[in-house]
């Protein structure tokens, strides 16, 4: 159950790797989740989707907050995988990693625009 954040990404991750021609073999794929639950949960970064997601979300410039944090995130995991993640698997991940930071980004944008329109009496 703690993990379920990591475990929901694993199809995208394993569509990833596949298309570029380096699959996870199991072994490979719990370390990864490990490595991704371990990082999630011993970083600072602010929880945009758990319990305390309204309470970040008050207090604005979420963009700014998130790439910062993620940033350091994946500082983070790129050293947590790199003593198990070949090159090309590490590339594939990067990627799938930037595509999920693209989609969460869009929805904090929205959200963003959705309070400054709320604080502007939603002009």
């Amino acid at each position: 159950k703690k993990r379920l954040p990591e475990k929901q990404q694993l199809d995208g991750i394993r569509a990833t790797m596949e298309s570029k021609g380096a699959p996870l073999d199991e072994a490979t794929e719990a370390r990864l989740v490990e490595s991704m639950f371990k990082v999630r949960t011993e970083s600072k970064a602010p929880d945009f989707s758990g319990p305390g997601a309204m309470a970040e979300l008050s207090k604005g410039n979420l963009v700014a907050n998130y790439e910062k944090s993620w940033e350091s995130q994946q500082a983070a995991l790129r050293a947590e995988t790199a003593g198990y993640l070949d090159a090309t698997q590490q590339a594939a991940f990067q990627e799938h990693q930037t595509q999920m930071k693209d989609m969460q980004l869009m929805g904090l944008k929205m959200a963003e625009q959705m309070m400054k329109g709320g604080k502007d009496g939603g002009e």
